[in-house]
């Protein structure tokens, strides 16, 4: 994965706060990337084959993240981060975090379903 993908995803989202990128001037020697969510200060540290993703004393490492709405929770986007790339449709990687981003609203969560959701009586 390369450093400037992870500088984009992660200044792409308005969820993503107070992002601070490696030093554009020696990029090789600056690897840390430093961004909030939710209150919650992150930093990854970039390497060519393995990343890791630090929240203060816990270390994950991964190979691989994206900004997706896919994972079963509240939330309408997460940060997913996997223990690599996509190989394929039928050779998914595992999910090794999830940031949660943007919340659904609550009244989206709680609507009256459409009528052609409604039960029978």
């Amino acid at each position: 994965m390369e450093q400037e993908y992870i500088t984009q995803l992660l200044q792409q989202n308005k969820y993503i706060e107070d992002v601070k990128i490696p030093n554009s001037i020696a990029p090789d020697f600056d690897r840390e990337h430093e961004f909030s969510v939710r209150g919650v200060r992150y930093k990854i540290e970039w390497w060519t084959n393995i990343c890791y993703l630090y929240i203060d004393e816990v270390i994950i490492p991964f190979g691989f993240m994206e900004l997706s709405g896919t994972w079963p929770n509240r939330f309408k986007t997460n940060i997913q981060f996997m223990d690599r790339a996509p190989r394929g449709v039928f050779d998914l990687p595992e999910k090794v975090c999830i940031i949660p981003l943007e919340e659904w609203k609550s009244d989206a969560i709680n609507a009256t379903p459409p009528a052609h959701h409604q039960p029978r009586e």
